[in-house]
């Protein structure tokens, strides 16, 4: 099933609910905010258990705890960030006009028909968002 919301800006985005019981979040991601944990030591002990092809590893092997520091720095638009996102998860996103999800929200704020399925993780998927619950 799919379920549509229109936010502040007019912009629509969709909510496909999978078989699996995930709902993949689909629509205008060109511009959002995002967070995550903000454990530096945690994060990147993470990165480097689970990103051994990652592109910022092919490029520099001996990646600093400092480097990856300055590389998260720069949010969505860096590399190692968007890596990150896609196994580590967030704990909000914000798409430019809304909605704001983020963890341990109901999703029957978006639509009645999804009322208390609440968000436990978000993962960057393909240039959407796959909230899983």
């Amino acid at each position: 099933m799919t379920h549509l919301y229109k936010n502040r800006d007019g912009n629509i985005f969709e909510f496909h609910e999978q078989k699996d019981g995930t709902v993949l979040w689909k629509g205008d991601f060109r511009y959002y905010s995002i967070s995550y944990v903000e454990d530096i030591d945690e994060v990147y002990s993470i990165f480097l258990k689970n990103n051994k092809k990652s592109l910022l590893i092919e490029k520099k092997p001996s990646l600093t705890k400092e480097e990856f520091r300055k590389h998260m720095n720069f949010g969505y638009s860096s590399e190692i960030f968007k890596e990150f996102v896609v196994y580590r998860g967030a704990n909000h996103v914000d798409p430019s006009g809304g909605p704001l999800i983020g963890i341990g929200m109901d999703m029957g704020l978006i639509t009645n028909k999804m009322i208390g399925k609440i968000v436990k993780n978000i993962k960057h998927h393909k240039g959407h968002f796959l909230l899983i619950f």
